[in-house]
């Protein structure tokens, strides 16, 4: 892939990720919500199937998120995502050098008044992923816009701390000279109660 390309679609990511960042910290007037409207989460995170490069892997790694109640039932988040190049086994996976993604949510919240610490967020996901590796001649980097769905059930400890837990899918479509990147991972991870 041209590095000017890839340049400016991780540009492009990084400058959608911030206006969303700052989208989700500004207070929406009316909400009528009881409880945390904004989150911090920190998650670690499993890929059984990590797809790009014409390979297949799985893999972990670590992901820091947050979330905001756009209402008393909507739920926006934005969450970075590295991949640990380390951690991945697959066909010639020691050429993998580095992972990086970034994914803005959008979801329902659906709660239980019968289990009143119980939430679960039903999110659609688009993000952009860039994998970077060595295709036998020199380091090369895929990098891939992608959509998927997820659910992420959300356990609460106390008013501020809780444990989250994600299942999603993100299909890819291919960029330039690279190949699509679609994973399917698994996450676990702890909840911050911001405001």
């Amino acid at each position: 892939m041209p590095t000017a390309l890839l340049r400016n679609a991780a540009l492009r990511c990084t400058i959608a990720c911030v206006t969303v960042t700052l989208l989700t910290l500004t207070p929406v007037e009316g909400m009528t919500q009881e409880g945390p409207k904004a989150t911090a989460m920190i998650l670690y995170g499993n890929a059984p199937t990590l797809e790009f490069g014409n390979g297949s892997y799985s893999g972990s790694g670590i992901a820091i998120a947050g979330d905001l109640l756009l209402g008393p039932r909507w739920v926006g988040r934005v969450q970075a995502d590295m991949l640990q190049a380390s951690s991945l086994s697959g066909p010639d996976a020691e050429r993998v050098r580095g992972g990086l993604a970034f994914v803005g949510s959008l979801g329902y919240r659906l709660r239980f008044p019968t289990v009143p610490r119980l939430s679960i967020d039903l999110l659609a996901h688009f993000g952009y992923a860039q994998v970077t590796y060595n295709n036998g001649n020199a380091d090369f980097t895929d990098a891939s816009p992608q959509a998927g769905v997820g659910i992420a059930p959300h356990i609460s400890m106390s008013d501020r701390f809780g444990i989250t837990f994600a299942v999603r899918t993100l299909k890819g479509s291919a960029v330039g000279e690279g190949t699509a990147i679609n994973r399917t991972d698994i996450s676990v991870g702890g909840r911050l109660a911001l405001f």
